[in-house]
């Protein structure tokens, strides 16, 4: 009986080595070298390695945003819709302004691309400040870093309790 486990502990063992063999095979062969980002080496620029072949407008990028406040966490949730037109990933940014007068400091990331239209995305921003409220207006906004324009901003007064 034990011989029988040994046996049988060696042979999946083998079969899951195999496996991994064929298996980064069979995802190579997805792979090609003319997957990778092109550049145009008459003008030195890069192509849109977002696009994904979708169909897309020559637009400028748009958003919105909506802003509520979870009075149980102390933070505020945002809510943004992106319609990037083209752009590519990392050209969005969201931007946090915190109330003036407080600790709290203003923050800003790029918004992750996921698709060209009607991106959906999320964010909690903390409104507190060692245990203490940041009370005032807070401002989200979203910009187009290629051209700094302002796609879309929210307000929303968070009051101390």
């Amino acid at each position: 009986m034990k011989n029988r486990f040994v046996i049988f502990v060696f042979v999946l063992l083998t079969l899951g080595l195999a496996s991994c063999s064929t298996y980064n095979s069979f995802v190579d062969s997805f792979y090609s070298d003319s997957d990778g980002v092109q550049v145009d080496s008459d003008t030195n620029t890069v192509e849109n390695p977002d696009n994904d072949g979708e169909t897309v407008t020559t637009d400028d990028p748009n958003a919105t945003i909506t802003l509520a406040y979870n009075k149980n966490l102390h933070s505020i949730d945002a809510k943004i819709i992106t319609n990037w037109n083209g752009a590519p990933q990392g050209s969005v940014y969201l931007s946090w302004e915190t109330p003036e007068d407080t600790s709290c400091y203003n923050t800003a990331f790029p918004i992750a691309k996921f698709k060209e239209i009607e991106d959906y995305s999320t964010d909690s921003q903390s409104v507190l400040y060692n245990n203490q409220i940041c009370a005032g207006t807070w401002k989200a906004i979203i910009t187009d870093k290629s051209d700094g324009s302002v796609l879309a901003s929210s307000t929303i007064k968070i009051l101390s309790e």
